[in-house]
Parts: structure tokens; C-alpha cells; sequence
């Protein structure tokens, strides 16, 4: 039986793939110029998507890395899950405050 951190972990790397395919296909088939509100809207959703999920796996990974060097227990990779989700969100909310304040100056 597959422990419900490795469960979380396929779900956030599942949706930073979905996210980046939907990145590139907003670029491959728009120009910025004639994109309308709708599709920023939704490039914007798909970044935010990503950048959580690759912060998200980034902490995840150095996380566990520094926790231990053998081999990884359930109760280890659930505690080192939420707070690693939440330190992506932080994460991904900077970068769209920085995106957000470059966009307006």
C-alpha cells in the first residue's frame, strides 16, 4: 500500500504537469498582444498553479533530504508535506506580487 504523503506528492507533481502544459499552450497559440482578459486570466492561474507546485516539491525534497538519511518513514513524509505546502504558497504568492508590481510599474 502507497503511504498518503507519496498519494499528495503525485497530486501536486500532476498538477505542476498539467499547469505547464497549459502554460505552453497559452503561449504556442496566443501573442500578448490579442490575448483577451479571459486567457491573461487563465495564464496567470496556470503560473500561480506551477509556481506552487514546484516550490512546494523543491521544499518538499530539501526537507526530507535534511530530515534523515535513511530510509523515509510515512509519519516523517507527512509532517514534512504541510508545511512544505505551505511554505509553496508563500512562495508562489511573492512571485505573483512581484510579476503583479512589475506589471503595474
Amino acid at each position: 500500500m502507497i503511504p498518503v504523503a507519496k498519494w499528495y506528492i503525485l497530486g501536486v507533481a500532476v498538477s505542476v504537469a498539467i499547469s505547464l502544459i497549459g502554460i505552453c499552450l497559452i503561449i504556442w497559440r496566443t501573442t500578448p498582444d490579442a490575448a483577451s482578459q479571459l486567457l491573461k486570466t487563465l495564464f496567470f492561474s496556470a503560473l500561480f498553479v506551477f509556481t506552487w507546485g514546484v516550490g512546494t516539491l523543491a521544499d518538499f525534497i530539501v526537507t526530507t533530504r535534511t530530515l534523515t538519511r535513511q530510509p523515509l518513514k510515512d509519519k516523517i513524509l507527512e509532517s514534512a508535506f504541510y508545511p512544505s505546502f505551505f511554505r509553496g504558497l508563500i512562495f508562489s504568492i511573492v512571485v505573483a506580487a512581484v510579476i503583479l508590481i512589475k506589471k503595474i510599474l
